[in-house]
This record gives structure tokens, C-alpha cells and sequence, in this order.
């Protein structure tokens, strides 16, 4: 578990989304391996940021519904909740948002991201 848990902090990091800077991580909440906080915090060319953080138990993401999407842009994961439930709790710079299903990680290529998805799948597994 550990191993899955730690390629995930050092793979889900800073890059440039859509020509932003953006950083990224994933943390544990409450010192519980099953409940993560991701973050994104992007930054435009004027210095402004917004941060957008989310807060998801692993058992509740259905990693066969979860994807990957490539565009010309970017590669992102697109993690989605089991039967599409709204269980991950949004907050955009630390306000509380409407409880929603999905959460975007962006990654650098392809075969890091199908990494993440494994390390993702495997812990959600172990979560049950």
C-alpha cells in the first residue's frame, strides 16, 4: 500500500496545463490511507492563482469507469465515483463547494498516467 501511495505524491506534480503553471499534490487526510485531498493550484500569466482541492475516500472510485483522456493540450485522468455517487467534497480557494462525482489529475504523458490509474486502482482495493 505504501509503495502505491508514495509513487502517487511523487508522480501527481507541477506542469504547465493549457500554457498555466500548475502544481498539484495528494495528501492523506486524518493520518487515513483511504481518504485523500488533491490539489490544484494553477497560476496565470499575471501572477493570479486559484486553488481547487478535493477530498475522496479511494473505495469510492470506480477505476473502471475512470479514464484516461488525451488531447492536444493535455493528458489528464478523469477518476469518477462508483455509479456516478457525489462523494468527493470540492473546495475552490477553501470555499466548500456542492459535493461532486469526478476529479481531473493532469499528468505529462500517457504512461505515467496509466501508472497513476494502477497505483489508484490497487489502493482502492485494499480500501474496501
Amino acid at each position: 500500500k505504501s509503495d502505491a501511495y508514495s509513487f502517487l505524491v511523487e508522480n501527481i506534480k507541477g506542469l504547465e496545463v493549457a500554457g498555466k503553471k500548475a502544481e498539484q499534490k495528494i495528501e492523506q487526510i486524518e493520518s487515513n490511507n483511504c481518504k485523500l485531498k488533491y490539489t490544484f493550484t494553477e497560476t496565470d500569466s499575471k501572477g493570479i492563482s486559484s486553488e481547487n482541492s478535493y477530498e475522496f475516500i479511494l473505495s469510492d472510485i470506480d477505476c473502471i469507469k475512470s479514464e484516461i483522456e488525451i488531447s492536444s493540450k493535455d493528458v489528464k485522468i478523469n477518476l469518477v465515483t462508483k455509479e456516478k455517487q457525489t462523494l468527493v467534497k470540492p473546495y475552490k480557494n477553501g470555499e466548500p463547494g456542492n459535493f461532486i462525482y469526478t476529479i481531473e489529475i493532469y499528468v505529462n504523458d500517457v504512461l505515467t498516467a496509466k501508472k497513476i490509474m494502477a497505483a489508484i486502482s490497487t489502493l482502492s482495493k485494499e480500501c474496501k
